[in-house]
């Protein structure tokens, strides 16, 4: 009979199927994520291709004013659309 590689190296470390069971643990509380719409509603992922150019601009702004991409880009769009939408 063949012995799987799994159980040859348990058996050959000591370790029992008992100790390959994971531990119990107690449930940790998730933590919320913030929301950066107005409004409370499901997210929607957006790619879109830029060059690369603009991205390192991207980057470079984010970072220089402790933002993330993504709240940069939600903000662009948001403020766009206010501006053209009749």
């Amino acid at each position: 009979m063949a012995v799987k590689e799994k159980d040859m190296s348990a058996w050959l470390s000591g370790n029992t199927a008992e100790d390959e069971k994971p531990a119990e643990q107690s449930p940790q509380p998730q933590e919320e994520k913030p929301n950066f719409n107005t409004m409370e509603e499901r997210q929607a992922r957006l790619t879109v291709p830029i060059p690369v150019s603009m991205h390192v601009r991207v980057k470079i702004h984010c970072a220089r004013h402790g933002i993330t991409q993504n709240d940069m880009v939600a903000q662009a769009v948001r403020e766009y659309l206010e501006r053209n939408e009749s």
